[in-house]
This record gives C-alpha cells, sequence and structure tokens, in this order.
C-alpha cells in the first residue's frame, strides 16, 4: 500500500524523453540520441489530493476484503480438515467392528471345531452364523 502511495505522489513529470529516427528507425531515450533528437512533451496526469486519498482508501477497502476472503478460506479449510479427521476416525471404527465380527466367527468356527458334543457344536456353529451375519449386514450393506 505504501508503494502505490509512493507512486501516486512520486511523479515522473520531471523526465525528459527523447524521440530519435536513424536510418528509418525511431527510438525513444531519456538521453538525445540521434543527430535531431526531439523532446516528446508526455502528458503526465497529477491526480488531485483527492484522488490520492481515494485511491488509499480503495486499497485499504480492497485488502481489507483480501483479508476477509482469506480468512473465509482459512476457516473453509479447517473445517474440510476436522470432516476429513471425523470420516477417517468413523472409517477406522467400522473397520475395527467388522474385523471384530470376523474374528468372533473364525473363533466360534474354531471353538466348533474343538467340541465333541453336539449341543455345544450347534451352539458355537450358531454364533459363528451371528457373526457372520452381522458382518454382512452392517459391513457390506451401505
Amino acid at each position: 500500500m505504501w508503494i502505490l502511495s509512493l507512486a501516486l505522489v512520486v511523479s515522473p513529470a520531471w523526465a525528459e524523453v527523447f524521440k530519435c529516427t536513424s536510418g528509418g528507425v525511431t527510438t525513444y531515450s531519456e538521453i538525445p540520441c540521434g543527430d535531431k533528437p526531439k523532446i516528446v512533451d508526455l502528458k503526465v496526469h497529477q491526480p488531485s489530493r483527492r484522488d490520492q486519498l481515494d485511491a488509499q482508501q480503495r486499497a485499504l477497502s480492497d485488502s481489507r476484503g483480501v483479508a476477509a476472503v482469506d480468512a473465509q478460506r482459512d476457516r473453509l479449510e479447517i473445517e474440510r480438515r476436522i470432516e476429513r479427521s471425523q470420516r477417517a476416525s468413523a472409517e477406522a471404527a467400522h473397520n475395527s467392528k467388522c474385523a471384530g465380527y470376523q474374528r468372533g466367527a473364525r473363533n466360534a468356527a474354531a471353538e466348533r471345531d474343538g467340541y465333541y458334543t453336539p449341543a455345544f457344536k450347534s451352539q458355537a456353529e450358531q454364533r459363528r452364523k451371528e457373526y457372520e451375519d452381522a458382518h454382512f449386514s452392517e459391513c457390506y450393506a451401505k
């Protein structure tokens, strides 16, 4: 903003520009050039003090607007990070629960295979089916 203010205050009105033509080529320079240099009259607009103040006010307003947009963008990015973190936590909990169902089904099947009495085998098989059903309904049906 200071650069803008300085640019508005400092004017190149005192600099001379020379126009030179040599060999059909026209060039412009800040030092005299060629055989017959011509001074170019620059039409430099010197803004009024009011125009300068208006420009400074607009620059300040623009910088505040940019700051507000930046703050909004930062808030949205934080919200996105929180949402991603929550989704990752929920997915990890879901995967853990599904892995628990699979472990329970494997353990029940191993238990079933270790029993000799039909009643105990039947109970272990029932638990295995319950774990597999829960795994299917909660882990695959979304």
